[in-house]
């Protein structure tokens, strides 16, 4: 092959490989928000073992998949597909000067139904409930004796609202206010036979300072990283051949 046809071939692969760069830097990408808050339980979780004393403290964390305007508000339906996925939950069960212990929820159990987002922030959401779950030992005896009998599930509000139009039952008044957008923890428990207990944190008397969910990093589309893997490996075939064309 002579030099000019190298040399066009070489500058045709690597526009072909400027290009996928730009795609992969074009809107074709899912963002990933982040958000933690730490607040107090609430009842029943306070004065627990006396003479000690003390109260459940809970602290999270949550991921989000999402492509919306990094500019401007907006709702679920103003992203880029009108649609949000968890990329993980977690929340720290723990007592002041004790252990602690985390519970890692399936992402899979959660459902997002609505969002709003404000300059590049998710200020609120709604979810249904996750699937309940236990929480893990935490080798502190004061903790894992008060965590025992109880399993735990997130969710989100939004002015007040889950995704399933309420709360799960029995929770009695004080209800959510309508005015409170954030994450609500409950604990369910058996202690009494044949009556399941619900607890829900105290989100008016202990609020979770839940500031939003914050865009922390772009996720290329798999179809994107994808083509790019396919351009650089034709890339490195094409430039083999053409070696090996030219030491012919």
């Amino acid at each position: 092959m002579s030099k000019n046809k190298m040399r066009s071939l070489s500058r045709v692969l690597l526009a072909s490989i400027v290009t996928l760069f730009a795609l992969s830097a074009s809107p074709a990408r899912a963002s990933l928000y982040a958000g933690e808050w730490d607040p107090a339980f609430g009842s029943p979780f306070i004065n627990l073992n006396p003479p000690i004393n003390w109260s459940l403290d809970w602290s999270g964390n949550y991921f989000v998949n999402a492509d919306c305007p990094a500019v401007g508000s907006g709702t679920l339906a103003t992203c880029t597909p009108p649609s949000a996925s968890v990329f993980s939950a977690s929340v720290t069960l723990s007592r002041p000067g004790g252990g602690s212990t985390t519970i890692n929820f399936l992402p899979s159990s959660f459902v997002i139904q609505d969002l709003f987002y404000q300059n590049d922030v998710i200020t609120k959401l709604k979810t249904d409930l996750s699937t309940f779950m236990a929480a893990p030992l935490s080798g502190d005896p004061l903790l894992d004796a008060a965590l025992a009998p109880w399993t735990f599930a997130l969710n989100f509000v939004m002015d007040g609202q889950a995704a399933s139009s309420g709360d799960v039952p029995p929770i009695v008044p004080p209800a959510l206010p309508n005015t409170y957008s954030g994450p609500v923890l409950f604990a369910a428990t058996s202690l009494i036979p044949n009556t399941v207990t619900i607890a829900r944190s105290d989100v008016v008397g202990n609020p979770p300072v839940f500031t939003g969910l914050f865009r922390v990093r772009d996720v290329p589309e798999p179809g994107t990283l994808a083509l790019f893997a396919g351009a650089l490996l034709s890339a490195g075939l094409l430039r083999s051949r053409m070696s090996g064309k030219s030491r012919r």
